[in-house]
């Protein structure tokens, strides 16, 4: 039985197709998702607070990115979180 699962999206493309595949999984009441997408950093920044984006673009890209993932935890059958963080994708 699959607990948590985390995913991590991007601007890509493939999020439509990873959200269908994540529909054919066995999902439970008690399973987690996860959906989140790493925001890249500006140069010069540090200690930075996992839980908060810190980028020199404007509220509205973050705001239509909280709605895209929105969108897809509204398709969900189960618990979800969604974790707009700032990083390195790749890390």
């Amino acid at each position: 039985m699959l607990k948590t699962i985390v995913i991590g999206l991007d601007n890509s493309g493939l999020a439509e197709q990873i959200m269908q595949a994540l529909q054919e999984l066995p999902l439970q009441s008690v399973t987690k998702i996860v959906l989140s997408h790493v925001v890249s950093p500006v140069e010069g920044e540090s200690d930075l607070e996992a839980d908060h984006p810190h980028t020199d673009f404007q509220p509205l890209p973050y705001r239509n990115l909280e709605k895209q993932l929105q969108s897809y935890q509204s398709a969900l059958p189960c618990p979800s979180e969604i974790e707009i963080v700032s990083g390195d994708p790749a890390e």
